[in-house]
């Protein structure tokens, strides 16, 4: 099995094993036109219940951005936008309840995360996009 296959099979179990117990946000953001360029975000929140209506979003970033700062700024950033009036319009249910936010872009996710300062471009970028 192709490492791109196992990638998928990994992540298709994650859903499984979290989808209707857990709200998953799902965001991305890209760059038109080369490593500097228009950017745009996407984000989409799969609800608790299979019930629950899916709700995305998609939102123009700037033009002359580059892809970081449209994964976190634009597809996290997004992302946790849509998962607060998911709560508030729900009826609490008195049980924990988990929120996973999935994006593609670890150097985005260790700066949410870890709250580290940006990278210069020059150490991160391959290739147009960060990794």
């Amino acid at each position: 099995m192709a490492e791109k296959e196992k990638d998928h099979e990994e992540v298709l179990k994650f859903i499984q094993k979290h989808q209707g117990s857990s709200v998953l946000v799902f965001t991305d953001g890209s760059v038109y036109k080369g490593p500097v360029g228009c950017g745009a975000c996407a984000a989409t929140l799969l609800p608790l219940s299979h019930y629950g209506k899916e709700c995305t979003e998609c939102r123009a970033v700037a033009t002359n951005v580059d892809i970081l700062t449209c994964k976190i700024e634009g597809g996290i950033v997004l992302g946790l936008k849509l998962v607060n009036p998911y709560f508030n319009d729900r009826v609490n249910s008195g049980k924990s309840e988990s929120v996973y936010i999935l994006s593609d872009c670890t150097v985005a996710i260790d700066i949410v995360t870890l709250q580290q300062a940006r990278p210069h471009r020059e150490n991160k970028e391959i290739g147009g996009q960060f990794t």
